[in-house]
């Protein structure tokens, strides 16, 4: 089963020792998008939910997608609120979406006759006239949480501001609508705020409460006060501490946060590294402690990674990421009368709940949406899992940017851009549409420009630099750049022969000394095209590939599903059941700087269905291959003829069971993997010696995992060494990434345990 530090990918990120030669797995790690909880919310017809960037909404009963919009969360979406607003008589009531998306701030989306209002006719806020004590500039949000009531009329949003501590929104029904700050409460901690989770209380109509947990484990019970002249505030009413077991440092990496969930005058706690449940009665002053799980002194079964909670009368649902103690990985049903685990729904991946009447819907991180029947002890599947709009497909890393491309059929899936300049904090900071499906990403030599298969939409072409535009570029208009990409021209599909593209890749060549990129364009019918682009001058050209120079090569045996460059002159393709072969672009000697692609070279016995390839750039290949596991060549076994390409395989690291699919060499000669074992499922590999290749590490992703590469990026901050990191495009799961380093012995953690940083004192 699952081991505990497998799930650090939720945890907060800590320094890392720098990089050495063999890398493996630090017990350190983030994901993109960082919000698992508390995106699922919905009302009697409709489910909303939120993963990545993007809002979806599904009908509650069919689990029919119906729409979705994508929003500016740097960090991904952090949670979700609903909100209803009457709006008088006869008229449909107004929908809301309210949207914690972190440094993106808060964000109300409107919506109405199934359809999102865009983000122009949305309440949108990222700074705040209110700043920290002794800072004059406005303050930047970074919304971690949010929750909206309705109180003496006014429609308010309470939020947790991670650069500053508590703050109220009102909500004005305008056209668009508006936010406006009414109330905040700055927290004592010095540098940041401890506050991990909040929910609304409502003791009765005219007393308006908010619950809020931290990491210090203090739960303050707050109350929104207006006064004669219609301001608001917020006092504290009491708090109360949760007595968890002090962690030991080893510990101390997995402590997560805590989840918080409020229902009539009861309030649910679990915590997320040791398995603790909590539940509390709220009334006028302190919540009070009502029951623990298990009790303490106890060697009850604790929960194992639990993440996202739902109650509803005598049960509580509770999302489990790791076994333990017996209870698999799912949703577990407990029984609050008899303090035990009474059902359970096997399943990987599980992460935000919502419970509306008899059912409960669920965010699996591998397979989707679910939607569960309640009527028996365990939960049973109402249908199959739903696919969310919003997955990592493919990825391609340079410099400090990670493309990142969602492989989904949908007029609304594309590529996402995000800065990795610091590997512990990931930020998208661009999406783009496209009108097919991206499933792959190249770029040229120099960096200027971007290439998207885009299915059987051909390939999209972006310039990342102000040497190349459109004949309707304005120069007044932003340079061209990773961060703000120019859309040059799309191949439409005729020039591939009306066949759907499955992948790009580009190869450079100095042909009469000048650098020649070519694009060369896979499709699914396993023919290759080829065309050379247009070279960068002096000052900016308006882009046209050259269509007529294009090269069609149709004779790659088996079924080509994967490409790399390798030297000047050739491609490397892994060909299904034809295993590897090699593609001489330049084959004809007495015409070396014209396009005339051959096989070379092939290499088929031992291997069974090859469905990735990678080099080191000078001399060795490796394929991912069914049979073979990683399997390692060497291009010039023959040292009598060190120039030509003579093909032969010198070792290979099998799987005990199931497959890799995608592989990543670096340059210090270590193979990142990914596989479809459900756990382990990437993996580090040493193939410093070809003929020997070694096992450094493995850990498991959320998702299911289906690329991967590896890049060495910036540290937590500008005087910290660089950081070798693995991103794993994990379908559903979004980006998991990965640090690594030398050792698994990272710098001892401590806690800081501040008992009064997280709450208002009461002021009466």
């Amino acid at each position: 089963m699952i081991k505990r530090r497998i799930f650090i990918l939720l945890t907060a990120l800590f320094l890392l020792p720098a990089l050495t030669w063999a890398d493996t797995f630090s017990s350190m790690g983030t994901r993109w998008p960082s919000g698992l909880k508390k995106t699922l919310v919905g009302n009697n017809d409709t489910l909303f939910a939120a993963n990545g960037d993007v809002v979806a909404a599904y009908n509650k009963d069919t689990m029919a997608y119906i729409d979705q919009i994508i929003l500016s969360a740097p960090e991904g979406i952090v949670a979700l609120d609903y909100m209803e607003i009457e709006a008088g008589a006869g008229l449909p009531d107004n929908q809301f979406i309210v949207v914690a998306c972190g440094t993106g701030g808060l964000q109300v989306i409107p919506f109405a006759d199934g359809q999102f209002s865009s983000t122009e006719d949305s309440a949108i806020v990222t700074r705040s006239d209110t700043a920290r004590a002794n800072e004059n500039t406005p303050a930047a949000l970074d919304i971690k949480g949010c929750v909206s009531f309705k109180a003496h009329s006014d429609n308010l949003i309470a939020t947790m501001d991670d650069n500053f501590g508590y703050r109220v929104f009102h909500l004005t029904q305008s056209s668009p609508p508006a936010l406006n700050e009414v109330a905040q409460q700055e927290l004592s901690n010095e540098a940041f705020t401890m506050l991990v989770d909040l929910d609304r209380w409502e003791k009765d109509p005219t007393r308006h409460g908010i619950l809020t947990v931290a990491k210090n484990r203090e739960l303050g019970l707050l109350e929104m006060a207006k006064d004669l002249h219609g301001k608001w505030s917020i006092e504290g009413l009491g708090r109360a501490t949760i007595n968890l077991p002090t962690l030991p440092s080893t510990e101390l990496l997995y402590f997560s946060s805590l989840t918080l969930r409020v229902s009539g005058d009861s309030a649910q706690v679990i915590e997320n590294s040791m398995g603790y449940f909590f539940s509390f009665a709220l009334s006028d002053h302190a919540p009070y402690l009502l029951q623990t799980y298990p009790q303490p002194d106890t060697e009850g079964i604790s929960f194992g990674y639990p993440l996202d909670l739902a109650f509803d009368g005598p049960h509580t649902y509770i999302t489990t990421l790791m076994e333990k103690d017996g209870n698999t990985p799912g949703v577990q049903v407990m029984d609050l009368s008899s303090k035990s685990v009474v059902g359970t729904l096997a399943q990987d991946g599980a992460g935000a709940l919502h419970k509306h009447g008899e059912h409960l819907f669920s965010m699996d991180l591998k397979n989707g949406l679910s939607k569960l029947k309640t009527d028996t002890p365990s939960p049973i599947r109402d249908g199959s899992p739903v696919p969310t709009p919003f997955a990592a497909h493919e990825l391609l890393a340079r410099e400090t940017y990670l493309f990142l491309a969602d492989g989904l059929a949908s007029p609304k899936g594309g590529f996402r851009i995000i800065d990795i300049s610091n590997a512990a904090q990931p930020k998208r900071i661009r999406f783009e549409a496209t009108p097919g499906r991206a499933g792959d990403l190249a770029v040229d030599g120099d960096f200027y420009r971007l290439f998207i298969a885009d299915g059987d939409e051909g390939v999209r072409c972006y310039s990342m630099n102000g040497s190349f535009v459109t004949a309707d570029y304005d120069p007044a208009s932003p340079v061209p750049s990773p961060e703000a990409p120019l859309l040059l021209e799309t191949l439409s599909s005729a020039q591939f022969d009306g066949e759907s593209v499955l992948k790009v890749s580009v190869s450079s060549k100095n042909i009469n000394g000048v650098n020649v990129d070519v694009l060369h364009a896979l499709s699914a019918n396993g023919n290759l095209f080829s065309f050379p682009l247009p070279l960068a001058a002096s000052a900016p050209i308006i882009h046209v590939i050259d269509t007529s120079k294009k090269i069609t090569f149709g004779d790659i045996p088996g079924t080509p599903v994967s490409m790399a460059p390798f030297l000047h002159d050739y491609l490397l393709v892994a060909a299904g059941d034809q295993g590897l072969q090699i593609v001489d672009l330049f084959s004809d000697a007495n015409n070396p700087g014209t396009l005339t692609p051959a096989i070379e070279a092939s290499y088929v016995s031992g291997l069974s269905q090859t469905v990735s390839v990678a080099s080191d750039d000078s001399r060795y290949a490796y394929v991912a291959d069914n049979s073979g596991g990683i399997v390692a060549f060497d291009l010039f076994s023959d040292q009598n003829t060190p120039a030509l390409i003579n093909l032969s395989m010198v070792g290979n690291f099998p799987l005990a069971a199931g497959h890799f699919l995608d592989l990543f060499v670096t340059d210090n000669n270590n193979a990142y993997t990914v596989t479809d074992q459900t756990y382990g499922n990437i993996q580090i590999l040493d193939v410093s010696n070809p003929s020997a290749i070694t096992h450094l590490g493995s850990e498991t992703t959320l998702g299911a995992p289906r690329a991967v590469v590896a890049v060495t990026t910036g540290g937590l901050s500008p005087d910290t060494p660089a950081l070798r990191a693995a991103y794993v495009a994990d379908g559903q799961g979004g980006l998991s990434i990965r640090q690594t380093t030398n050792d698994d012995n990272s710098q001892e953690q401590t806690w800081s345990d501040d008992s009064t940083s997280c709450f208002i004192h009461a002021t009466h």
